[in-house]
């Protein structure tokens, strides 16, 4: 079936900027409802609550939740009629321990019965996870999410003196044009939000010259962007000594290494703002300006540290990290397992806010890929390939040589010959026509000492390696 994504993509570049805008122009006004505006000031002021005060505010939010998901959600109800729990046994956020923990399996095994029955279907959305545990995880969302994400974002960026107005540069996961395209432009500009939006799948040794161009004649005040993708261009430009001052560069949905953020930092000369999140809990903790660590959005989630034993660790000490989210009530996430290692830090930030702070989350490393052409291609872009792979369990990425990829594939019994067929073309558009891709379907895939395994793995010397650079 032909997808709106590949019409678009195969359209000349003077109707792909209409339709660009056009899906941009619906997109922000979904965004900058007037519950944008009421949870932004919200936001404002709760950001200087006293802790005590904070702690309040989660319990109550907590509780809301809590009812609704009993008397709303099928999953909910039947998990506390076999614990013999009610709404009313949840009087501290200590009680929140009552419930047990929910995995991302369970989420895929259970999806019908975690939406909300009184929510109506014109108002949530279905989405899913990037995958980068190489099978994607369907979730609802309430339809106001955006602007209440929308929300989250400006206290977030304000923390870094971004304002309404000003310009920014994208370099994230979208396909904007296509991937065979070798002349500029490489970018479409969303004029609704003064926003460039650089395509990822483009960043080649001998295209950089452009984007950096492009940057110069743009003049954007912040980027956002995957830390793989703007490190790949900061690298360039920091090898050509090159610079260009911005106020803020963020950056989410990767491991942030050190080396990434002392090159970035370097060549933009100003500081990144680091964000851990996921899709299905987006706004877990952000970088403020003082850039002690990441702060835990308290209005957001109660974020926990586990052991293997389901025991609070304390701060210093590594933990899993479990999310109770407080904002989304089409399908809501108790206790819900991210998959991810965090370590939560002692000290309080002096930027006078009391949320408390994590140390950034390094456990999920995502390689990049070299193509022949030289293009770089991150573990994120390649996420979207495995999005409507319903029949993969598990998968892995292993690039063999400049011109093979061998992927590893855990199969459930209802993959077929067309599931393959949808994945290679996928990655054909990702990766290009000139990579050798092979599936090999396994039992199980290994994992390392910590319990994960690495779902991109590459042995292929780059240029721009920063695995090589003792990160």
């Amino acid at each position: 079936m032909i997808k709106a994504e590949d019409i678009y993509l195969k359209c000349p570049i003077s109707f792909q900027k209409i339709l660009f805008n056009i899906s941009a122009h619906k997109k922000n006004k979904q965004k900058l409802q007037k519950d944008f505006h009421l949870k932004l000031r919200e936001l404002e002021k709760s950001q200087f609550y006293s802790f005590p005060d904070l702690q309040a505010l989660q319990l109550e939010k907590l509780k809301f939740m809590i009812n609704h998901a009993y008397n709303d959600v099928p999953y909910y109800r039947s998990v506390f009629d076999e614990k013999k729990l009610k709404p009313s046994d949840i009087k501290t956020l200590e009680d929140i321990n009552k419930i047990p923990i929910l995995t991302r399996n369970q989420v895929k095994n259970n999806l019908p019965s975690l939406v909300a029955k009184n929510i109506p279907k014109n108002q949530r959305l279905l989405r899913n996870t990037s995958g980068t545990t190489g099978s994607p995880m369907y979730f609802f969302v309430d339809k106001k999410s955006y602007s209440v994400n929308c929300a989250y974002t400006w206290r977030y960026w304000n923390w870094a003196g971004i304002n309404f107005g000003d310009s920014r540069i994208t370099l994230q996961g979208r396909r904007i044009v296509h991937h065979s395209r070798i002349k500029p432009p490489f970018w479409i500009y969303n004029k609704w939000d003064k926003q460039l939006f650089f395509s990822t799948y483009h960043l080649s040794e001998e295209l950089m010259s452009y984007f950096v161009n492009k940057i110069f004649e743009f003049g954007p005040q912040a980027i956002e962007a995957y830390p793989s993708a703007i490190y790949v261009l900061a690298k360039y430009m920091d090898d050509n000594n090159i610079r260009h001052k911005i106020k803020a560069v963020f950056t989410s949905s990767e491991t942030l290494y050190p080396i990434q953020r002392e090159v970035i930092e370097r060549v933009f000369q100003c500081k990144i703002y680091d964000k851990y999140g996921l899709s299905e809990m987006f706004f877990v903790a952000t970088e403020c300006e003082q850039h002690k660590g990441l702060h835990f959005n308290m209005e957001y989630a109660i974020t926990q540290l586990l052991n293997q034993q389901n025991e609070l660790v304390a701060p210093g000490t590594e933990g899993r990290i479990i999310c109770t989210g407080l904002e989304n009530f089409s399908m809501p996430l108790i206790r819900y397992d991210t998959g991810d290692i965090g370590e939560a830090l002692p000290d309080k930030c002096s930027c006078g806010r009391n949320f408390p702070l994590l140390a950034p989350v390094t456990t999920k490393v995502e390689d990049q890929l070299l193509t022949p052409e030289g293009r770089y291609i991150s573990g994120s872009l390649l996420t979207f390939p495995f999005k409507p792979m319903k029949n993969i369990i598990k998968s892995q990425i292993i690039q063999e040589s400049l011109e093979n990829i061998k992927i590893k594939i855990v199969k459930n019994n209802f993959y077929n010959q067309e599931d393959s067929k949808i994945l290679l073309e996928g990655l054909r558009k990702c990766l290009g026509r000139s990579m050798n891709i092979s599936l090999e379907f396994v039992e199980d895939i290994e994992r390392t000492k910590n319990g994960k395994y690495r779902w991109v793995i590459s042995h292929v010397h780059r240029k721009m390696d920063f695995s090589k650079d003792n990160v």
